[in-house]
This record gives C-alpha cells, sequence and structure tokens, in this order.
C-alpha cells in the first residue's frame, strides 16, 4: 500500500505541472515518429511533449512555413519544426516559434552512417530550440521555468540514455496449487537499437508459510528472469512483448515435533513470455505495468507421507507495477 501511495503522489505530483508541446513534420525519406522518438530523449526532462503531424508537401519556403505554422496551432504547440531531404545529401529543418512568430532555417549535412541520422537531427533541432527561446530567457526563467532551463542547459552531446531500472510491487503465484508470494520486484534493462531490449530481473519476495498433517515448512521461491524484448512507442506510452528464460529458486525449510523432516534448496528452469506497457509522466521517469506467464521444467514438489505440501512445478504467473527511471 505505501508503494502504491508513493506513486499515486508522484503521479498527482507530475499532473499538475506544466508541459509544452512541439510538433514535428517530415517529408519523405525522413520518418516523423522515428524522429519524434529520438527528439523526446533530449526534451523529456525540459517538460516538452513530441508529437507529429502530416508534411505538406510544397516547394516554396514560405508556403512550407506557413503550413508549418499551422500544423502547430492544430495541437497547441509553442514550436513547429519541418524536416526534409535536400540537394547533395544535406537535411533542411525549419522552425516556426509560434511564441514570437519568427522562424529559423537551417541546413545539415547528412552523417555518414544511417544509425546517426536521426540522433543528429534531434540534436540540431534542439540546437535551433534553444536559440529561437534565447532572447525570451529572462522572461522563461519565471514564467516557464522548465523552458527556462533548456535555454540555460548545454546542448546534449551524449547519445539517448537506454538503461532503464525498474522498481515496484511484485506478485509470483503458482496457480495450480493456490501458491501465491508478495514482494518487490527489480528489473535492468537496456535498448538495443530501436524496437529491442534486453532485461535482467529478481522478484525478492515474503516466505509462504505451509502445514501438512505435523510438518510445517517455510517456503520461499525467488525467479530471476532474463528477457529480450521487442518494444515501440506512441508518444508517452511504450509496449513490449518478451521470451522469458527464469531460473527459478525455492528454498524450504521444514520442521516438525514428530517426524524426521529434511529442508532443501533447489532450481528450475523455466520458458516464457511477458507484456509490459509503460507510461511517462515527467523527464526520465515513468509507471510501468507487466505480466508474464511461465512454463516451469522440472520445478520441485514437496510430500508429507503422501499428501502435497507445496507445488512449484508447471506454471507460474507473475505480474507486476512500479516506477521506472532512465538512467543512462
Amino acid at each position: 500500500m505505501v508503494c502504491i501511495a508513493a506513486m499515486l503522489l508522484v503521479w498527482s505530483i507530475a499532473a499538475g505541472a506544466e508541459r509544452y508541446r512541439v510538433v514535428v513534420t517530415a517529408a519523405p525519406p525522413i520518418d516523423a515518429d522515428r524522429l519524434a522518438e529520438a527528439m523526446r530523449a533530449y526534451l523529456e526532462e525540459f517538460s516538452v511533449d513530441v508529437v507529429t503531424a502530416p508534411a505538406a508537401i510544397d516547394d516554396d519556403l514560405r508556403a512550407q512555413l506557413d503550413a508549418t505554422n499551422v500544423s502547430g496551432a492544430q495541437v497547441g504547440a509553442i514550436v513547429s519544426i519541418r524536416v526534409a531531404g535536400g540537394r547533395s545529401g544535406t537535411i533542411e529543418i525549419a522552425l516556426v516559434d509560434r511564441m514570437d512568430d519568427k522562424a529559423l532555417v537551417a541546413t545539415l549535412s547528412r552523417p555518414p552512417r544511417d544509425s546517426d541520422l536521426y540522433r543528429v537531427i534531434a540534436l540540431k533541432m534542439q540546437a535551433l530550440l534553444r536559440s529561437a527561446l534565447y532572447e525570451r530567457r529572462e522572461a522563461l526563467a519565471t514564467e516557464a521555468p522548465a523552458l527556462g532551463r533548456l535555454v540555460a542547459a548545454p546542448v546534449a552531446s551524449q547519445r539517448p540514455r537506454r538503461l532503464t531500472l525498474e522498481a515496484g510491487y511484485a506478485l509470483v503465484s503458482f496457480p495450480l496449487h493456490g501458491a501465491i508470494e508478495h514482494g518487490v520486484g527489480v528489473d535492468l534493462r537496456v535498448a538495443l537499437g530501436r524496437f529491442f531490449e534486453l532485461g535482467l530481473g529478481v522478484d525478492i519476495v515474503a516466505p509462504l508459510k505451509v502445514t501438512s498433517q505435523d510438518v510445517g515448512a517455510v517456503l520461499v521461491a525467488v525467479p530471476i528472469e532474463v528477457r529480450g524484448a521487442v518494444h515501440g512507442s506512441r508518444g508517452r506510452w511504450q509496449g513490449a512483448i518478451a521470451a522469458i528464460a527464469e531460473a527459478l529458486v525455492v528454498s524450504m525449510d521444514a520442521s516438525s515435533a514428530s517426524a524426521a523432516v529434511r529442508s532443501d534448496l533447489t532450481a528450475a528452469a523455466g520458458l516464457g513470455l511477458g507484456l509490459s506497457g509503460r507510461v511517462r509522466i515527467t523527464g526520465p521517469l515513468s509507471l510501468y505495468a507487466e505480466a508474464s506467464a511461465v512454463g516451469l521444467l522440472d520445478g520441485p514438489r514437496y510430500f508429507v507421507r503422501g499428501e502435497l505440501l507445496a507445488d512449484f512445478s508447471r506454471l507460474q504467473v507473475s505480474a507486476s507495477a512500479g516506477l521506472a527511471v532512465l538512467l543512462w
């Protein structure tokens, strides 16, 4: 309950913070969605949301700027940006500052490696945005502190942060025997390019106490997972589907006043699938939720004189929710 209350508090604080919108349009072969995703990595911490709109097809620069300005007005953006491929392998960027009714136009050389294209364009767009807001820096410092920090901050040169730490409430269940564990789940995930990520996680759970006849046992089943996921994002939302390889470590400490018993420590392997979703609330901070089902191979089963005491075989179903932070 404390964890849930803390998440709601963070959510309410974030929801009350003023945010600003930048709209991006791009003409082929530039992909507006990929460009917006790259920009978010550099602008999220300044309370700037990046959205996309269809690009107007027109060779006249003034007509392009007018169409770009209209795209911004339709979504209430403070700035509208249009990106298109130019002559001789260049990239042309036009920025319309809707607060001061002015425009900036820049030409960027296409980077040698295609994998750097969207990061380089995003960095140039961030620099243009800072230049457009620079004249208002004193007013922004008091009227819009988040944008004021953008103007004051040095231009980002690092790659987007791709390492994420997740921590929150975890539920681990073994439905074929009705055992349910509660605890804290911790996951470390690293994004590999635009669509893939790898993760390593562990659920630290409270012990289960079970009895059968004159035997009592304290049981702890700790899942350790490696995940390979395909993920996608749209705006503030991100979703992923993952293949899971798991090692389930089970500790059983048995006791009896009238019979000889033994304790046990064992591990079982498992394979499964998981679904997860995240929603950004502010800067590098997100809320996440995930669920998974894992089939266990050779999971332990414990008996007392032929009566089943605990069953960790065959199926494990888990769910968790909490906070995710972009670290690096």
